[in-house]
């Protein structure tokens, strides 16, 4: 359901006739007590949900296929997306109705019937074990996942297509201004690895089937990585710094929601405010990894492009500002300021004690050279 309108609805089984043969009867009498029994354990893995939006309207599940992040909720496309779980009676008849995503649908619904399967074999293996020593505590009852997996899939594609939106406009900007840089994301590191975890993945009961080990991995968190290689001035002969940005995202203990992990690149020269000896940092909304990013290339422009200009360009430490210098008095002070739209290179000659110019690349074609443009301002 989007904005309040159905987009997609799964096929059900056809109704029984008094006149089938006993043997189809009894397999449809067997798959209605394994509908009951998924709704069910659905609806006791609904309390682990509430924190995120997820609800019980008379006796149908709503879950939310969008973002509960605001940030992530501008930028995404599946804007105020619900899943609804109903259990039909048998004998009701849906009215049919063909819909943009009744594929998708029936996706889910296939997905939420093999995650229930899962979720008795994996129980059916804890049985196998060796019980626990007898204690006065009762034995906590752990819901299935079933309903979590499929959160954590929805956001996490949705934080993979803003981080690749935001990614791309940022490399537009840049490249528009004769900054080359290039991104990769490589998304579903448990499906890209999937054949190796098959011969390597054991347990104490020997090796587990390749579809245990495949839902396994899809029922853990789900982790993507984006690298960016960030550009170079022409002097420098060395090799592209490369900005690696991790996506992980569970909603089970320790991590509820998506975390983003930003490794700087030690040899950046360019170190957190807090503590210079740290080169990783952690972010749980969208907002604050986006605004972190456009600060960090900002310094890492001044720092590494401005500042290789020549001995008389002298970068501020951790700032997007470097001032030129002649017979070692300031004579240019330059700024960098960033955002996935805009690049603005800004300069304020010492000499005047008002006035300033900048210059703006908005991701256009045929403009002035970054590198151009700061000679030009150096010589005024």
């Amino acid at each position: 359901m989007e904005r309040e309108q159905v987009i997609g609805t799964s096929s059900t089984s056809t109704t029984g006739v008094t006149d089938e043969p006993l043997e189809q009867l009894i397999r449809k009498a067997r798959d209605s007590l394994f509908e009951e029994e998924l709704f069910h354990e659905m609806s006791r893995e609904m309390r682990l949900l509430l924190p995120y939006d997820a609800e019980t309207r008379d006796h149908t599940i709503c879950l939310p296929a969008s973002p509960s992040d605001p940030s992530l909720r501008q930028v995404s496309s599946s804007q105020d997306r619900k899943i609804l779980i109903d259990l039909i009676p048998a004998g009701v008849t849906m009215a049919a109705q063909a819909n943009t995503e009744d594929e998708l649908a029936n996706v889910i619904a296939l997905s939420l019937r093999i995650l229930l399967c899962h979720a008795h074999r994996k129980k059916l293996q804890r049985r196998s074990q060796i019980p626990p020593p007898l204690t006065d505590q009762p034995r906590p009852t752990i819901p299935s996942m079933i309903l979590r997996p499929l959160i954590n899939h929805f956001q996490h594609h949705d934080v993979i297509a803003a981080v690749h939106t935001f990614v791309r406009s940022t490399t537009t900007v840049l490249k528009s201004a004769g900054l080359e840089m290039s991104f990769d994301i490589t998304t579903d590191l448990a499906i890209r690895d999937f054949p190796k975890s098959i011969v390597s993945t054991t347990t104490q009961q020997g090796s587990l089937s390749a579809v245990d080990k495949f839902l396994d991995s899809l029922t853990g968190e789900l982790n993507s990585t984006t690298t960016i290689s960030l550009p170079t001035h022409p002097r420098n002969n060395r090799s592209s710094e490369v900005l690696k940005i991790d996506l992980r995202t569970n909603h089970s203990p320790p991590v509820f929601g998506t975390e983003y992990t930003v490794h700087i690149p030690a040899s950046a020269g360019i170190a957190p405010a807090s503590e210079s000896k740290v080169k990783k940092l952690n972010f749980t909304n969208f907002d604050g990894f986006r605004s972190y990013i456009t600060s960090f290339l900002s310094v890492y422009l001044a720092q590494n492009i401005l500042a290789a200009q020549g001995d008389d360009w002298i970068g501020i430490e951790n700032s997007p500002e470097v001032v030129r210098t002649v017979n070692g008095a300031h004579k240019t002070r330059f700024w960098v300021r960033l955002d996935d739209a805009h690049l603005c290179l800004g300069f304020r000659p010492s000499s005047r004690t008002s006035g300033q110019s900048e210059f703006i690349w908005k991701g256009e074609s045929g403009a002035k050279t970054f590198l151009q443009v700061a000679d030009e301002f150096g010589m005024q």
